[in-house]
């Protein structure tokens, strides 16, 4: 079959054009075009808006289109279907991802969904591509949804891939970037409120063996090597690189007896970093020179609810180590509690708290309640959602109703918080920044956004709680 696999761009407001149309594709996709290309099936693979679907169409005209989507880029996948099927009502649609797996009836309803998804698609969207091509438009595939005579069915299922090794390399290529991408595990077990991911993966985490990731790694390097190029830059694209210490330990030991010069970026949980220098030294050994992880909040408080699991004591030994062992760290934090803690004390403390910490670089973002968050399903019960306007679910804009602040309050605190974090904490903070970003400079900042929100930085009243 011809199988075409969107990926939505998202719609930019507000603060968000701070940042340009990222070029990159989700892994999931590649995943996806991976295993049809080895059934025999053709493929492509557009980032695209509904705007662009008719020219699209006149270069490829597909049997199935297969359209994934976040939650912000949720209203654009439904238009990009409705253009498909205005421009070919033969078109199957088939929608995947975290949103619509959270919310595979509300999905359905939209009449130009043909089949929804739910979980990792490696297995089952491969399987329905085979029940489309024999006639079959109702198969029995764990995750595979659809609807009866208007009704549901097989919304209780999920599609889970319990062998990882058992999956074909991507083909990077599609991603034109420098870096390689590597995803040598999937989910993660942790209950943080906040965090789609426990949800989508069922709480669940797998790995690939060690020998799996190493062979895909000198795949990628022969390949380069093919070219003219080599192999600098590998990103292991998993959500905690660092669950299995002692598979990571062994992943290390093993690209050491390759002898590659290639560096590498993860991301991992703060009590790992903090607890476990005799691993990092390994890490480093093996060429980790970036490390992203989730600071969440300045407040212990703030932390208990978010059920992290973790201390803000910890964040701060963390990030000592990893500048003592040279390992550029990036942060994320964010604003909102989505409980009796979203106060203007609260805020102010929180943001203080932040703008003190030792980061290489730091991003914040408001409290955003994804469908099939623990914070969602108790915001939504509460009534406490202020819309379903998803493109505005981007971390950027306050989506919910906060109990002792007005939402339009925290919209404007976090602007507050970059002025206090980067313009009052004076010149070498942000030479600093500056400094740290060079790997990924170019790539998603937009220049004339950037002066726009440095100005409104500037012009900002001086502090915003008093």
């Amino acid at each position: 079959m011809k199988v075409l696999l969107v990926a939505p761009k998202a719609v930019l407001t507000g603060y968000s054009r701070l940042f340009l149309e990222t070029d990159e594709i989700g892994l999931g996709l590649l995943f996806l075009d991976a295993v049809c290309r080895k059934q025999g099936h053709e493929t492509k693979i557009v980032l695209t808006s509904a705007a662009e679907i008719p020219s699209l169409l006149q270069e490829f005209t597909p049997d199935v289109a297969g359209i994934t989507s976040l939650t912000p880029t949720y209203s654009e996948a439904i238009r990009i279907g409705q253009q498909l099927k205005r421009e070919n009502p033969r078109i199957i649609t088939v929608y995947g991802g975290h949103h619509v797996s959270a919310l595979p009836e509300e999905t359905l309803a939209q009449e130009t969904v043909d089949y929804v998804v739910r979980g990792e698609g490696d297995e089952a969207f491969p399987l329905l591509l085979d029940e489309l091509a024999k006639g079959n438009r109702r198969p029995d595939i764990p995750g595979v949804c659809y609807t009866i005579d208007g009704k549901p069915v097989q919304t209780h299922t999920k599609a889970i891939v319990e062998d990882l090794d058992s999956l074909p390399f991507i083909d990077q290529e599609i991603l034109e970037n420098e870096r390689v991408f590597i995803v040598s595990s999937r989910g993660c077990p942790f209950q943080c409120d906040f965090c789609s991911v426990g949800s989508f993966y069922e709480r669940r985490w797998r790995k690939r063996s060690v020998e799996s990731i190493i062979s895909e790694l000198k795949y990628n390097d022969e390949k380069k090597q093919r070219q003219g190029k080599q192999l600098t830059w590998v990103d292991f694209r998993d959500d905690n690189l660092t669950v299995d210490t002692s598979r990571l330990v062994s992943l290390c030991n093993e690209i050491l007896k390759q002898r590659w010069e290639f560096t590498w970026h993860c991301q991992s949980r703060i009590d790992t970093a903090a607890s476990h220098p005799e691993l990092l030294d390994t890490m480093t050994a093996s060429g980790c020179s970036i490390m992203a992880l989730g600071l969440e909040s300045g407040l212990q408080e703030v932390l208990d609810t978010y059920g992290k699991g973790i201390t803000f004591a910890q964040s701060l030994e963390a990030a000592s180590l990893l500048t003592e062992k040279g390992v550029l760290h990036i942060w994320y934090a964010m604003l909102g509690c989505g409980n009796h803690l979203d106060t203007p004390e609260m805020l102010k403390r929180n943001i203080e708290a932040i703008a003190s910490f030792p980061f290489d670089l730091l991003q914040v973002s408001l409290l955003t309640p994804f469908p099939g968050t623990p914070v969602y399903d108790r915001l939504n019960s509460q009534d406490r959602l202020l819309h379903r306007n998803w493109d505005l679910y981007d971390g950027l804009h306050c989506v919910y109703r906060p109990e002792g602040v007005e939402p339009e309050l925290m919209d404007q605190a976090l602007l507050w918080a970059y002025r206090k974090i980067f313009i009052q904490s004076g010149i070498r903070r942000i030479v600093h920044t500056i400094k740290c970003s060079k790997p990924f400079w170019g790539n998603t900042i937009a220049p004339l956004s950037l002066l726009k929100i440095a100005w409104d930085m500037i012009v900002m009243k001086r502090d915003l709680f008093t």
